[in-house]
């Protein structure tokens, strides 16, 4: 009698994309494989001048779109461009091909294979994208650090795969990403937004992404990673009715896979409608609708059983703004962008919003608003940044409190102690004038470390802040200190 496991996923085409090590792609795809799973990388062809070459460039009509092989399977590998060549000029070259690799395949992930490669009857979709390198703050990449590769915002899929006119509508419905923190309830507000960007509705239904899978802290990747991936999808092919999100909980816990040394951070974001979804299901185009509107919920392994509503709006929201007349707040759109950041010599200000769950802070409670800065093993210096003595605001005074990083014993933080002036008041603006950025070696684009925020609400006994790190916002909330061209 035929294995009919071998036809559980007929119908779904997987893809995995990877910036480091090769061994959890390679565990994943063999058991996508095993159950009758598509590989999208499969469809390529070789480079007629070179059909056995081990890393070709795709036939496409975006130049520098590159796929390995990895054994039996074909894989996206996005390489770092200084390991590829000493050579300055081949360097640029391979991080431009890493760069259109990068747009090209994992913003647009349910692109038209015949828009990439081969003949037309080869023309497929994504439903599954894997995603897999160093991670934070939403991005992935490789090498020793975000500049090591080209880096990708996961938080733009949705929004690429809305406003894209080459999809297949609806096709992706679910993201993987293997690498860390990158499915942390801290980017709750950044997971919603970006989730209900869906690509198209039809009627009051939605038809794009409903699930997001990875990890909350340090995902180890290797050997680790591939038991996981493959213990993941065996649980689908002993049971394909499963819901994908428990197949995931019970693949990264210890109790449950004995392959583990150690229980995984695992977690995952979902639309409440999606929250049981299965492959079995989902091959036989048998999903239930998803609404825009619909609860979204945050699984992890604190959390396994039902979930919690994913954090729609943070308590209090904090940002960085330059000081242009508009007084543009610096955020995830725009971060990048050299024209954007913390400038020397010109004003910048960071406004401090308290939602109604806060309450409003009497006359003389204070706050601490917490600048950390995210350079390995490089002090904090707020002086070296801010003009501290510049610093004011309406309804607060403002104080440095330059040794903080001294008293708890992290030389990345420093901060500003906030007494309110007035009973009530819930929006805040600190207005100051920047120095010269923090005086380290130019990072590869010029940019001299990015600083983010935290903050201790008004009332906070600050005495022992063991859990310091639990009050930084994530590295995207940050702004990119730069010298102007």
């Amino acid at each position: 009698m035929a294995d009919q496991s071998r036809t559980i996923l007929r119908n779904l085409t997987f893809a995995w994309v990877e910036f480091l090590g090769t061994s959890d792609g390679i565990a994943f795809l063999a058991a996508a494989k095993r159950m009758g799973g598509n590989n999208l990388f499969e469809f390529l062809l070789p480079d007629p001048a070179a059909p056995d070459a081990d890393f070709i460039p795709a036939r496409s009509k975006k130049p520098g779109v590159l796929a390995k092989r990895v054994g039996r399977f074909w894989m996206g590998k996005v390489n770092d461009f200084r390991e590829l060549s000493a050579d300055v000029h081949a360097q640029q070259t391979a991080r431009d091909e890493s760069k259109d690799f990068a747009e090209g395949w994992i913003l647009n992930p349910a692109v038209l294979v015949t828009d990439v490669v081969g003949p037309p009857v080869l023309g497929t979709p994504t439903h599954f994208l894997a995603v897999s390198g160093h991670g934070s703050g939403g991005l992935v990449w490789g090498g020793a650090d975000d500049k090591g590769a080209f880096s990708i915002n996961m938080m733009q899929v949705p929004l690429s795969f809305a406003s894209s006119t080459t999809h297949l509508v609806g096709s992706l419905k679910c993201v993987l990403l293997a690498s860390c923190y990158n499915v942390s309830p801290d980017l709750g507000p950044l997971w919603v937004a970006a989730l209900r960007r869906v690509s198209r509705i039809v009627g009051d239904n939605t038809v794009g992404l409903r699930l997001v899978l990875g990890y909350r802290d340090g995902y180890p990747g290797g050997n680790l990673g591939a038991r996981a991936m493959t213990d993941f999808l065996g649980r689908v092919r002993k049971d394909p009715t499963i819901p994908i999100v428990e197949a995931w909980r019970k693949a990264n816990t210890r109790a449950s896979n004995k392959t583990l040394t150690r229980t995984l951070p695992w977690a995952a974001f979902a639309f409440e409608t999606a929250a049981g979804d299965n492959f079995a299901d989902w091959n036989d185009n048998k999903l239930s609708p998803v609404k825009l509107t619909d609860p979204i919920l945050h699984f992890n392994s604190s959390t396994p059983a039902s979930g919690e509503p994913a954090i729609e709006q943070r308590a209090v929201e904090i940002r960085w703004r330059m000081g242009d007349a508009a007084k543009t707040v610096i955020d995830t759109s725009n971060r990048l962008d050299p024209k954007v950041g913390l400038f020397s010599g010109e004003k910048a200000s960071i406004t401090i919003k308290l939602s109604a769950t806060v309450p409003a802070p009497n006359k003389d409670e204070i706050a601490f608003l917490v600048f950390y800065y995210y350079r390995p093993a490089k002090s904090m210096d707020l002086a070296k940044l801010i003009d501290v003595k510049t610093a004011t605001a309406k309804d607060l005074d403002v104080v440095a409190r330059e040794g903080l990083n001294i008293e708890l014993q992290e030389t990345s933080i420093q901060g500003f102690q906030l007494t309110a002036k007035t009973d009530g008041v819930r929006d805040f603006e600190i207005e100051f004038t920047l120095v010269s950025p923090i005086s380290l070696k130019d990072g590869n684009d010029g940019t001299r470390g990015n600083i983010t925020l935290g903050f201790f609400p008004f009332g906070t006994d600050p005495e022992g802040w063991a859990q310091i790190h639990n009050r930084i916002l994530p590295a995207e909330f940050g702004a990119l200190a730069r010298n102007r061209p």
